[in-house]
């Protein structure tokens, strides 16, 4: 795969690393700085590394994220270019490249609040879990209204998905997650689902393979005035449901193919706790 790199900001040799934030970006220009100024400002206690992965924008997306970069030199970020093959492609790239004992995920169209990062990494230590979902569907009464044919699509494909899958969440597709890091780099190299799927394909991956799924809802503002899945990808993702089917059983028989890995830990090394002036434990 062709892609190119603007290195970290900082060249300094990098200490342990407790967080991954993944920003997969698809002509993103007008948001992307925004949204990497929310990830700092909400995660700095846990000094993450951010990796934007640029999908193959053509709007300049790439270049407005190193030049905030280039202003915030003691921020562990970096670009990575590839060709536009879509999320699933883009975060895999990320996570590649990715050093955390915990991976996030999130979209640069800032829908989802950058803070809501640290509200999945407290439930993961709270409630044990490995994998945290974060859901918009969880509590009803804090979805934002949609239209209905959007509102009817979305419960189908979540029953559908629920039913050839069998997973303990309500809502795969909203855009923050976060899995055990060395997990998921595992996985990543196996993965075969390009598109927005990849996410029932990493969470029915986590199932089979014994990892405990939480689900917490989120907060979304829903600032893009449409969803960029239209009716053609909608019918699409019914063929790709086959393709996430024989996937995971790739990935189960690649998995028992590799040495064995101890349970993922469900401890979280806060760097606030030893590193950061006026940040104690974590609380609720």
């Amino acid at each position: 795969m062709r892609h190119t790199t603007v290195p970290r900001s900082d060249s300094r040799p990098l200490a342990p690393v407790c967080l991954s934030v993944i920003v997969p970006a698809w002509n993103e220009a007008g948001r992307i700085q925004e949204c990497l100024a929310q990830l700092e400002g909400c995660l700095a206690h846990l000094h993450p590394e951010i990796i934007v992965v640029d999908d193959g924008s053509t709007d300049g997306t790439p270049r407005e994220a190193a030049a905030w970069m280039a202003r915030h030199p003691g921020c562990d970020a970096q670009v990575v270019s590839i060709p536009h093959r879509g999320k699933g492609r883009a975060v895999y790239a990320g996570v590649h490249r990715s050093h955390g004992d915990h991976v996030a995920y999130i979209d640069a169209d800032l829908d989802i609040p950058a803070q809501e990062i640290d509200r999945l990494l407290r439930w993961h230590e709270a409630a044990r879990a490995d994998v945290v979902v974060g859901s918009k569907r969880l509590l009803t009464w804090r979805e934002l209204p949609r239209p209905l044919l959007r509102r009817a699509a979305s419960i189908s494909f979540s029953w559908l998905v629920g039913w050839l899958f069998h997973l303990p969440v309500r809502d795969t597709q909203t855009g923050v997650k976060l899995f055990p890091g060395p997990w998921l780099r595992r996985v990543a190299g196996h993965a075969r689902v390009p598109g927005f799927l990849f996410d029932v394909e990493l969470l029915a991956a986590a199932a089979d393979d014994g990892l405990r799924i939480a689900e917490l809802p989120v907060s979304v503002a829903m600032r893009r005035p449409a969803s960029r899945i239209g009716i053609p990808d909608g019918l699409r993702c019914l063929l790709e449901l086959a393709q996430v089917a024989a996937s995971v059983r790739h990935i189960r028989r690649a998995l028992h193919t590799l040495p064995s890995m101890p349970p993922p830990d469900r401890r979280i090394r806060w760097p606030g706790r030893r590193a950061v002036a006026g940040h104690g434990a974590p609380g609720g």
